[in-house]
């Protein structure tokens, strides 16, 4: 029945081999990132249907804001990422909420307030575990296993930095 059902659609298995980044790999490391940034911060929480999709929309727009590419001088323009190709250059992400329908189904002021400060809570704690999460992530890949493969550093070399970043995402 299966068989007969992706037969049909036409459907093709493509593997991708586990931790390759010349086959796709990054994409294997990417939703890992979100799943264990999602089960640490949220763990047993109950959440309605829209708040989750609140949740995984501030993810996205976490992921979409990540840097394609690097500041080669300190007077060029902010970092190309995925946002400006899909808001065709603005890096700013949209929301589709309508306030409307959630005031609606909203049986009283306090339960909203209520709702809304869970929700700041639960949408601010995981950017700081996915931060220190990417950052621990990137240098395990791309840590040196043989020195001598390797220069050392000199400048105009590539490196990344851990800061302190104030952002809508990342508040310290």
């Amino acid at each position: 029945m299966v068989q007969n059902f992706i037969a049909k659609e036409r459907i093709i298995w493509k593997n991708i081999i586990e931790r390759s980044p010349w086959w796709e790999g990054f994409y294997e490391h990417l939703v890992r990132s979100v799943k264990e940034s999602l089960h640490k911060i949220l763990g047993k929480a109950l959440l309605s249907f829209e708040e989750m999709t609140t949740i995984l929309n501030e993810i996205e727009a976490v992921l979409n804001l990540k840097p394609l590419s690097y500041m080669y001088e300190e007077n060029e323009p902010r970092p190309l990422t995925p946002m400006h190709f899909l808001n065709f250059g603005q890096n700013q992400p949209t929301y589709p909420v309508t306030f409307a329908e959630i005031l609606e189904n909203a049986s009283t002021k306090s339960y909203l307030l209520k709702r809304k400060k869970y929700q700041q809570l639960l949408l601010k704690q995981p950017w700081h575990r996915w931060k220190k999460q990417y950052l621990l992530d990137l240098r395990t890949a791309h840590s040196v296993k043989n020195p001598e493969t390797y220069p050392e550093l000199k400048v105009g070399d590539v490196v990344l930095i851990k800061e302190n970043t104030k952002n809508k995402f990342f508040e310290s």
